[in-house]
């Protein structure tokens, strides 16, 4: 916060990415690996909280997880959860101080992750590293100038995207060989629109569902 208040009296255009640890594992030095760890304030949040019984969630068709495991694969599920308040509230203290220095209708929020995650689902323990849908979907929430309000897009993007649409949003200028697209800002894109690999069709995305997965 205190980069934005020395950024807002250059009263030039800024860059600033912010990367929060949580929800990441815990690593004690002689115990290695442990749950995530909620900030203090947040313990006891949740405490119903349990992996979402999806359909692939620990499915029948092979040897499944037991019950103990399960039980315990909740208690990290809510450890997520309450470590990621910490992440809620660093979101909104940085659109307070965009507020505070009358910026935020001026600025651009991209809210993204690197990747997604399971647990339990399709017998896995707690993970990232698979082709399964909890892994690779992660969430994009984008708030700024000529972005409609509350607009859900079904539009298929990637992170390649992500630096050309901000130099294009900016009017800036880049290299001229982007491997990514640029998203559109309505949420849609247009017939005649070039092929690349963040603009795959529905069928195209079908066959590569059934090639892959």
């Amino acid at each position: 916060m205190a980069w934005m208040d020395d950024a807002a009296k250059e009263k030039k255009p800024f860059f600033l990415a912010i990367n929060p640890v949580n929800p990441h594992n815990n690593y004690q030095w002689g115990k290695g690996w442990t749950k995530p760890v909620p900030a203090k304030r947040h313990e006891g949040t949740f405490p119903d909280a349990k992996v979402p019984r999806s359909v692939s969630f620990n499915p029948d068709r092979l040897p499944q997880l037991s019950d103990a495991v399960i039980k315990d694969n909740d208690l990290y599920y809510r450890r997520r959860l309450q470590a990621l308040q910490a992440v809620d509230d660093l979101v909104e203290t940085t659109i307070d101080t965009l507020k505070r220095h009358k910026m935020l209708d001026n600025t651009y929020i991209i809210y993204t992750s690197d990747n997604g995650f399971h647990i339990s689902q399709h017998r896995l323990m707690p993970g990232k590293r698979c082709p399964y849908e909890e892994d690779v979907n992660v969430p994009m929430i984008i708030r700024g100038p000529g972005i409609p309000k509350g607009k859900t897009a079904d539009i298929v993007t990637s992170h390649l995207d992500i630096a050309p649409t901000i130099v294009e949003w900016v009017g800036g200028k880049g290299p001229g060989d982007f491997d990514g697209s640029v998203i559109p800002k309505e949420g849609t894109t247009t017939p005649d629109e070039p092929w690349s690999m963040s603009r795959l069709s529905t069928g195209e995305l079908s066959r590569i569902r059934e090639i892959f997965l």
